[in-house]
């Protein structure tokens, strides 16, 4: 026999989680209880959040998008990929779909959009900055929260995700 011909056992494509801003992959926590017994998957920590706080790329979806899938490639070679991403992880994951389109088998978009910013929302985020810079992330959070989840939402899932914000670095979060 000249040649081998391994028959790959699982092909499915893998299920890749890109989480919201400004939280790290732990708030895929459920998601991956679930996912990670019957479908390959990774949680991404995006550049400077979580467990990726040193990483030296720019703040630059397109950067971002490349970096993720030449990570991936690592993990699972050229499997193609479904992409599901919140918000700012719906931004990067449209950019992955722009520039890796050969590689996607499924697009998953909650909470994004594919547009830029309003000046309206551009002002937003420049009085946020300032915020983060001159008295840290605290009162940021304390703000953002309430627009990420509705009123109803219990207090626990506030307080975790406000522990997940409050563990990022002032300087990734102002970057993203």
């Amino acid at each position: 026999m000249d040649e081998l011909h391994p028959t790959t056992v699982d092909d499915r494509p893998a299920l890749i989680l890109l989480h919201a801003f400004p939280l790290d992959r732990r708030m895929w926590k459920p998601q991956i209880e679930v996912f990670g017994r019957q479908v390959p998957f990774a949680a991404i920590d995006l550049p400077g959040f979580g467990e990726s706080r040193d990483a030296q790329l720019p703040p630059d979806l397109d950067a971002w998008a490349d970096a993720i899938v030449a990570a991936l490639d690592q993990g699972f070679g050229g499997r193609r990929l479904i992409v599901a991403g919140l918000s700012m992880g719906g931004y990067v994951a449209l950019r992955i779909a722009a520039r890796h389109r050969d590689r996607l088998a499924g697009l998953i978009l909650a909470d994004t959009r594919a547009v830029g910013d309003s000046d309206t929302a551009k002002q937003g985020r420049t009085a946020a900055i300032e915020l983060i810079r001159t008295q840290g992330l605290a009162p940021f959070v304390d703000d953002l929260i309430p627009k990420l989840v509705a009123p109803q939402t219990s207090g626990m899932i506030k307080a975790e995700l406000i522990n997940l914000a409050m563990e990022q670095k002032p300087e990734s979060v102002v970057a993203a």
